[in-house]
């Protein structure tokens, strides 16, 4: 049995900056909801505004680089 220490001790192989990640959760949840933006964000526990936002960022990239911020865990958000 592993304990804790030697589990936050392994190596991660790919690590996605904060940003991404909440991209990613929100994208989920809207998917997951349906589009309704308004249950998306009392799941997610942001504001409605917040999700709009993301979601506005997300459809201004080129489809290409969308994908290929997904495929390869590279953000293409980094500023």
């Amino acid at each position: 049995m592993t304990t804790l220490f030697e589990t936050t001790r392994k190596p991660v192989a790919t690590i996605l900056p904060l940003r991404e990640v909440k991209l990613r959760a929100i994208l989920h949840a809207l998917d997951q909801c349906h589009g309704n933006h308004r249950l998306a964000a009392l799941l997610l526990g942001i504001g409605k505004t917040t999700v709009y936002r993301m979601e506005k960022e997300y459809k201004s990239q080129p489809p290409n680089m969308q994908g290929e911020a997904l495929a390869t865990g590279v953000s293409t958000f980094a500023r």
